[in-house]
């Protein structure tokens, strides 16, 4: 039972904008002025003095994915606040690490570069999505065109096509287009070499997370060249790879498969082919299936226990542009799964308190590592791993570089579609506090039951809502009673003048959910689309403290321990222990 004074809390509400600005502020003040603005990608926010350091991801995937990151929150808040990172990270990205011969790009050669100079496929990923950014950002810069262009060259040339399969039986004609990768890394002047590989298993679906950017690609410039690539690797890893199984299962990294579902349902719907679709939505349901209804999800599938498994804020992002994806392919079921998981697990993942680390104190700052002012650089960091209910700070991946980056690109995909306008109709799809030159959107959650538009312009206002909203509504407009029309999941008011302020409301309760996640019970107390708490309560730092006011638990930080030598990121997760509940049993006699 929840104590008397509890129920009548204030709880927090959920703000985009601030989420927003905080990200922005990790992102704009986790780089290195010295370096041109290069990020930071690997932090120890949890050593005592805590600490950056640089690594060679800084320069292969982050100048690309911070340079889209940083875009997207600025898009977001309608700001100029952090462009001059932003314009320095593009130089970056368009005038550095090109290679010539294969038209990729490599990381620039750092003092603490490995000897082997390579870069990694998927990584090309990072870079394409960031290209297409610039390309829509600034149209008139024709640098990011043609280094998009050149980048699609250079990966095309290197792919194998498929024509023939040999099998025991005979030889057996391919029908369709079918691409690969002959491994994922390729070493500047030698190509693809033989023992060199990340030594993942699933590398074949981690390329194919190129499928998305390559259609975008198509879509911005009309290049031939990248659809054609797209469909080579979506007909490989749908069919002759069989990476996924007839039920859509696979094991590996969860981001990965769902930034290829991505991909998939994009090129499906560009292409008008189901089975593209299809497919995606298979990945996505089988990946929903170990998700909660708050937004965890783990961040590989079947590598390890469930209860081993942590959750990378940007598999949840990923999740919520899949989800899109499938909305846009004829599924709007997926709506209230972008809906809670943007204000519940994926805004949990972000350190917005900070004020519990402890100070620099006499450490001082070397090429490779800073350790002055990062506390407050920390804050608006994504974890690249939380429990349901805690965010552990001592794992490698507490705050995560590449989480940081990307989960802003999951967060504007929610936004723009917040608050949509076509033909007369102000459609309001997400009980967000949002704004645009239509409309204004002020909600109570998790407090009250109630959405209230104010009108910019002349419009038929269209309110989407979801189960957790229980009938009747009730509609007024300028506080007079209005009549309301339900079809499916949409409520519509009559059409309005500008100045009208409408407002829906319903009922609201506290609702207790049991769910199962990570193989482990945990108890969701629920207001509407929040949860406001979830029990046990975490160790470390605990997540879902939203009530106002109250102050935050935060975990005492250590005594001091600098790590001298360079800190060692998490490749994969290490082999599962045997323990009494996957111990291998004699066979019977």
């Amino acid at each position: 039972m929840i104590p008397k004074a509890e129920k009548q809390a204030v709880f927090k509400s959920f703000e985009p904008l601030e989420h927003a600005a905080l990200s922005l502020n990790y992102l704009t003040q986790m780089t290195d002025p010295a370096l041109d603005f290069l990020p930071y990608g690997l932090t120890a926010p949890f050593c005592n003095p805590p600490f950056a350091e640089h690594n060679r991801i800084d320069d292969a995937e982050l100048v690309a994915s911070w340079l889209e990151g940083i875009s997207c929150c600025r898009e977001m808040l309608g700001t100029n606040k952090g462009a001059d990172v932003e314009e320095s990270l593009a130089n970056l990205l368009l005038k550095q690490g090109w290679d010539a011969d294969s038209g990729l790009r490599f990381p620039v050669r750092r003092a603490w570069s490995p000897d082997l100079d390579y870069c990694v496929i998927p990584e090309m990923a990072a870079v394409l999505s960031a290209l297409n950014r610039l390309c829509e950002t600034m149209p008139g810069d024709k640098r990011a065109d043609k280094r998009a262009a050149s980048l699609v060259a250079g990966l095309r040339a290197i792919v194998v096509e498929t024509k023939q399969r040999m099998a025991g039986s005979g030889v057996f004609e391919v029908e369709e287009p079918c691409c690969m990768f002959p491994g994922d890394v390729f070493v500047r002047g030698k190509g693809f070499v033989p023992g060199v590989a990340t030594g993942f298993t699933d590398w074949m679906v981690r390329c194919c997370a190129l499928i998305a950017p390559l259609v975008r690609r198509h879509a911005i410039s009309g290049d031939q060249a990248a659809l054609d690539l797209a469909t080579g690797l979506a007909n490989t890893i749908t069919s002759l790879s069989h990476s996924f199984t007839y039920r859509n299962e696979f094991s590996g990294h969860v981001h990965s498969a769902l930034a290829t579902a991505v991909g998939l349902a994009y090129l499906g719907r560009l292409t008008g082919q189901d089975r593209y679709v299809a497919k995606a939505k298979g990945i996505y349901d089988f990946v929903r299936r170990s998700t909660s209804a708050f937004g965890w999800c783990p961040e590989y599938m079947q590598w390890q226990l469930m209860a081993d498994e942590r959750c990378a804020a940007n598999s949840i992002s990923a999740m919520m542009q899949c989800a899109m994806e499938l909305v846009d392919c004829g599924f709007p079921e997926y709506w209230d799964d972008v809906h809670r998981f943007w204000r519940n697990h994926l805004a949990q993942s972000q350190l917005v308190d900070t004020g519990f680390l402890p100070k620099a104190g006499k450490a001082v700052d070397t090429d490779r590592r800073a350790y002055k002012g990062m506390a407050e650089r920390l804050c608006g960091g994504f974890s690249g791993g939380t429990a349901p209910n805690s965010l552990a700070l001592g794992r490698a991946n507490a705050i995560c570089g590449t989480c940081s980056a990307v989960v802003p690109v999951g967060m504007l995909a929610a936004w723009r579609r917040s608050i949509e306008f076509s033909r007369g109709n102000l459609l309001v799809n997400f009980p967000v506090n949002c704004e645009n030159e239509y409309a204004k959107v002020v909600v109570g959650y998790p407090n009250t039951g109630y959405v209230r538009i104010k009108l910019k312009k002349a419009a038929r206002v269209i309110v989407r809502v979801f189960s957790w909203m229980p009938s009747p509504h009730e509609g007024t407009i300028d506080g007079r009673p209005a009549g309301l029309e339900r079809r499916d999941d949409l409520v519509s008011f009559p059409a309005c003048e500008p100045g009208s302020v409408l407002e829906l409301r319903h009922e609201l309760k506290m609702r207790r959910v049991m769910e199962n996640v990570m193989g482990l019970d945990f108890f969701g107390l629920w207001r509407g689309p929040d949860m406001v708490d979830i029990l046990p309560h975490g160790l470390g730092f605990r997540l879902y403290q939203r009530v106002e006011g109250a102050s935050l638990e935060t975990p005492n930080p250590p005594s001091e321990n600098l790590a001298k030598g360079p800190i060692q990121p998490i490749i994969e997760p290490v082999n599962v222990k045997e323990t009494r509940l996957n111990r291998r049993k004699a066979p019977r006699s």
